[in-house]
């Protein structure tokens, strides 16, 4: 999925975990740590694929996207508005510490008290840096 490049460790991390622990739609709201100067790149854009809100709702909600990042209008979808006020972008300053590492950490928590947590420290496709 083409996304700005902070975004693509959440959504990793999303793909990690419902491989892990199959969930379909849910009540739920997350939080998502990523480096404070990345957050400030991703933070409630108007553009779909650069903003981090937008894209992790749609990803909880139907997945992968057929149309990837590139829907402006699903950005007024009531269902993914819905979602995408349940998304909280935490600006962590110790994942900033690690930069040029990209590493995100997301936590799923739903209405029954289930929580489920994934770290990405390197997204697929990239060299690991030590």
């Amino acid at each position: 999925m083409d996304v700005g490049s902070p975004i693509q460790a959440p959504l990793d991390a999303i793909e990690n975990l419902r491989k892990r622990h199959p969930f379909e739609r849910h009540r739920w709201n997350t939080s998502v740590r990523v480096a404070a100067s990345e957050a400030n790149t991703v933070n409630n854009r108007d553009m779909p694929d650069v903003c981090l809100q937008h894209m992790v709702a749609v990803m909880l909600l139907v997945r992968r996207p057929a149309s990837g990042g590139h829907d402006k209008a699903r950005m007024q979808d009531p269902a993914v508005l819905k979602e995408r006020a349940k998304v909280e972008l935490v600006f962590d300053e110790e994942l900033e510490k690690l930069i040029p590492k990209r590493p995100t950490i997301i936590e799923v928590k739903f209405t029954d008290g289930t929580q489920l947590t994934e770290r990405v420290d390197a997204v697929r496709g990239t060299p690991i840096i030590r």
